[in-house]
């Protein structure tokens, strides 16, 4: 039981171990809260910046939609664009995959109303 409690939880303790049952119990008690202890935090933390990178990115793409509201992009709203997303943390590489899409986006519904 230790050996498998001490595996699953990646401790790796091989080369010391508790002797006694109620020391091997009291390990294994210590070894899962512990692991509790970072996890827990760990997982709440990569949460909430996942939810931030996912809010930034909601904000942009607002920003983009108002950019294409008749259908094709407002060249003037360039400098306002660039200075939202410097603020917000958008690389480069994903604010222009961001306006491909919604280029794509504003095209294929230009070209529905068409038919």
């Amino acid at each position: 039981m230790w050996w498998s409690l001490v595996t699953l939880t990646t401790v790796g303790y091989g080369d010391v171990t508790p002797v006694t049952d109620l020391g091997k119990l009291f390990g294994g008690l210590i070894t899962i809260v512990g692991i509790g202890m970072v996890a827990l935090p760990a997982g709440i933390l990569a949460s909430g910046f996942s939810e931030q990178l996912s809010r930034r990115r909601q904000f942009y793409q607002l920003a983009l939609d108002k950019a294409f509201q008749d259908g094709r992009f407002a060249a003037e709203t360039e400098p306002m664009l660039q200075r939202l997303r410097a603020e917000l943390g958008i690389s480069h590489t994903e604010a222009a995959i961001l306006r491909e899409l919604m280029e794509k986006r504003y095209q294929a519904t230009h070209l529905n109303d068409k038919n």
